[in-house]
């Protein structure tokens, strides 16, 4: 969903707020009276800084430097890697559930109950 800003007629405050393209005229409320949508500079994001790889590369054997975005994603590519944020696969959640069960078992022998 796009980020939109509202400004309040009786106050000057800005906000953002989330909605759907068909819904961007329904703005937050402010000041008991809905805010009026104001235009505001997209965000641009810069690339990346160069960087070495924490993996290696299996190619040459080495961590290289990435400098770019697009290097990045060829370097993953290359050696079968995943982005974190892009990887759709379910995870096995680790962890041990069943502690709260073993901690109540604990506190009642501990009470006398």
């Amino acid at each position: 969903m796009p980020l939109y800003d509202a400004r309040c007629p009786s106050c000057g405050t800005v906000k953002e707020f989330f909605a759907r393209m068909a819904e961007s005229h329904v703005t937050p409320e402010c000041c008991a009276q809905p805010m009026v949508r104001v235009f505001s500079a997209p965000m641009i994001m810069g690339d990346y800084e160069p960087y070495q790889a924490v993996a290696m590369d299996k190619k040459t054997g080495t961590a290289p430097v990435i400098t770019s975005r697009r290097q990045h994603v060829e370097f993953l590519k290359r050696n079968h890697y995943r982005m974190h944020e892009t990887d759709s696969r379910p995870r096995e959640i680790q962890g041990d559930f069943n502690v709260r069960k073993e901690l109540t078992e604990a506190t009642k022998k501990v009470l006398g109950n």
